[in-house]
């Protein structure tokens, strides 16, 4: 406030602002503590910048169902038992989702950006990947942190990501949306591992086909053409 009051009697431009940075302090109960979770282990995160408001929404509703999830140690943790039903009914919005016929509209569009975040999450924490399957073709929401090859896409119930909890104590799921932005972050025990990764190295490219791909759509009127890939 002083070098403000004296930028403003100087008339200068610019002022100096002074901060003091305070490392925030995790604050576990005597009941979490009790199985073991102390402190941060591991964080997954990821952006979907330029999403469409439907993909936005159902990001934001998918992220919400697993933050204070526990698993416990030597459990193998399933992200569609844990996601639940996929509908209308559970809050979600037709949205994008790739499939053998195309890129298509469905409830819950969106929701690997959840899963690939999370996926994230047990890669950097060390964590044994059980099942994991990647999108079909490159998807930019996926590279926009770390590249592309981190995603792991989910379909209930043929595609599912799972892993197992194999450090000292139960681990506590915190899961939520900043702007365009989604955290996954694991609360247990540390252990001492250590996670590094190299890449990613882009291969096996294919070129896009000399012609356009027509896939017939009874939602569409006669005529109608609509661009869903590129």
């Amino acid at each position: 406030l002083a070098k403000v009051n004296s930028a403003i009697k100087d008339v200068a431009k610019e002022v100096d602002v002074p901060v003091r940075i305070v490392a925030p302090k995790v604050d576990v109960s005597d009941e979490l503590k009790a199985l073991g979770i102390v402190d941060l282990i591991t964080v997954g995160h990821t952006r979907f910048d330029g999403s469409p408001p439907n993909r936005i929404h159902n990001i934001g509703v998918g992220m919400a169902k697993f933050s204070g999830k526990l698993i416990m140690p030597g459990e193998t943790f399933s992200f569609n038992e844990n996601l639940g039903e996929v509908d209308d009914t559970t809050g979600y919005k037709k949205e994008l989702v790739i499939k053998a016929e195309g890129t298509i509209p469905e409830y819950g569009g969106g929701l690997c950006q959840v899963s690939s975040t999370m996926f994230r999450a047990a890669v950097f924490g060390g964590l044994p990947i059980k099942e994991r399957s990647p999108h079909k073709y490159a998807v930019q929401y996926y590279a926009l942190i770390g590249g592309h090859g981190l995603d792991a896409t989910i379909y209930p119930p043929l595609k599912d990501l799972k892993f197992t909890n194999d450090t000292p104590g139960a681990i506590l799921i915190q899961s939520y949306v900043d702007g365009t932005q989604a955290y996954f972050k694991f609360y247990g025990t540390p252990d001492g591992r250590k996670v590094a990764m190299e890449g990613p190295t882009v291969s096996n490219r294919i070129a896009a086909p000399s012609k356009a791909v027509m896939i017939h759509d009874k939602k569409l009127a006669a005529g109608e053409k609509k661009q869903v890939e590129k």
